[in-house]
């Protein structure tokens, strides 16, 4: 018999899943409802609605506070130290993203230490984009949001990819490598706001 001693799988950078409140959706749904510059000619989507977005404090507050919960983690630090690294961050640039049928984000990076995208609506229909004749290779990917990082080689992963449902935020390391993938649905149009976070306190990783 083989023991199993456990499987060891810690490399790389770390993705953070969280969620806003409620309360924070309807803020942002509010700032989203006023914004109206455009954005387009700073960002690398290939989509044609994107606008610089203005929030007020107790939202930058919220979304800080989920940085800082992401930093405690990174450094080993007890959960009730994440006030500390929310409160040496600030928010650098932020967006929203109005993506419609056959838009997509190419494979690119952010700028600052942190990253983050929040998703407000995400109405896509992901079992009729299964059906879609463009989804029936081997890698069907309509509608995901892809990270990836390190090289191509056997036994190894390079990719992870995710189902995005309203309410959601992702974390990640601002120089991490993710792209965006079209789905095919007209008529419905999925709203996220991204953006990027410096951290004025480092943290230790051991």
């Amino acid at each position: 018999m083989i023991e199993d001693y456990g499987t060891l799988h810690r490399f790389g950078p770390t993705l953070f899943k969280t969620e806003i409140t409620d309360e924070c959706l309807e803020r942002l749904q509010f700032s989203i409802n006023v914004a109206t510059e455009k954005f387009n000619q700073s960002l690398a989507g290939n989509i044609v609605d994107e606008r610089a977005l203005s929030i007020d404090a107790e939202t930058e507050n919220e979304i800080l506070e989920r940085c800082g919960l992401y930093m405690t983690k990174m450094a080993k630090q007890p959960y009730h130290n994440y006030p500390h690294y929310a409160h040496t961050s600030k928010i650098t640039g932020i967006w929203v993203n109005f993506q419609k049928a056959f838009e997509w984000n190419p494979p690119h990076f952010h700028s600052g230490d942190l990253s983050f995208v929040i998703y407000i609506d995400n109405p896509i229909d992901y079992e009729l984009e299964a059906k879609h004749p463009t989804q029936e290779g081997t890698s069907p990917t309509a509608g995901v949001i892809r990270f990836r990082y390190g090289e191509d080689h056997a036994l190894s992963d390079k990719a992870i990819d995710f189902v995005p449902s309203a309410k959601e935020m992702l974390i990640f390391p601002s120089w991490l490598e993710h792209q965006v993938f079209p789905f095919t649905q007209e008529g419905i149009t999925r709203i996220s706001i991204a953006g990027n976070v410096d951290v004025t306190k480092r943290i230790n990783i051991d």
